[in-house]
């Protein structure tokens, strides 16, 4: 999933190689991924002839989080030229070179699905070296879910009630539909409507291990997790 882009276009002003007039049939036009970030137009340098030896870091991450990669330049005398971060080609971070050498970049990786995509590092308008590009994977993960807090209790009718959370990144699921299975035998299905869950089942299965499942949605992962309902016997 591609997120929304900005459509303006503006100069870098931080670089005083590119304050000068653009020329408009050697520039670059790059879309931004989010809308407090502006668009650039990089005036390419032709008359650089040596190669560039550039690479960058592979990266996992969850859904929606703001990371940082490292690119390399295995020259040692590269000190001018704008460094550019995409992912699947849209904008993340750029380095003036001139002002910093750190080699660090951000990524901002909300509004991407959980899917494999695109890392790109670009470097252009060096005074020596030629405009350079290297690629590498981001992988984006959706988040563990789990259950947590599960209390088991007989009741009066002797079945057990079990009251429990599904989390998933430090935060109650709210939503969706839990299943509960022993052995692929299907015990109850239960929509949930607010973190805590309660769930009664027959007396037949204390002692049991019991699946719960949830599908899970766009940030979190499906939910498969096996509990055993252990509880003395109700005379």
């Amino acid at each position: 999933t591609t997120p929304e882009t900005t459509q303006t276009t503006t100069t870098v002003t931080n670089n005083d190689a590119v304050d000068e007039k653009l020329d408009e049939s050697k520039t670059k036009s790059v879309e931004v991924k989010n809308e407090d970030k502006m668009a650039y137009k990089i005036l390419k340098s032709n008359s650089s002839t040596e190669q560039l030896n550039l690479t960058c870091d592979n990266a996992t991450c969850y859904i929606g989080e703001v990371i940082t990669i490292r690119y390399y330049i295995l020259q040692d005398d590269v000190d001018d030229g704008l460094v550019f971060a995409y992912i699947n080609g849209l904008i993340c971070d750029v380095k003036d070179l001139k002002q910093t050498k750190d080699n660090i970049l951000t990524l901002d990786t909300r509004g991407f699905s959980a899917v494999n995509h695109t890392i790109e590092v670009e470097y252009v308008k060096g005074s020596k070296y030629k405009d350079t590009k290297a690629t590498s994977t981001l992988e984006i993960k959706k988040y563990p879910s789990s259950v947590e807090n599960l209390n088991m209790t007989f009741n009066d009718e002797n079945e057990i009630d079990l009251q429990f959370n599904i989390m998933a990144n430090n935060t109650y699921i709210e939503s969706g539909e839990v299943i509960l299975q022993c052995e692929d035998i299907e015990i109850k299905r239960v929509n949930i409507t607010n973190s805590d869950i309660y769930v009664t089942i027959p007396a037949i299965y204390n002692t049991e291990i019991i699946e719960f499942r949830h599908p899970g949605n766009k940030t979190v992962a499906a939910l498969n997790s096996g509990a055993t309902t252990r509880l003395a016997t109700v005379i």
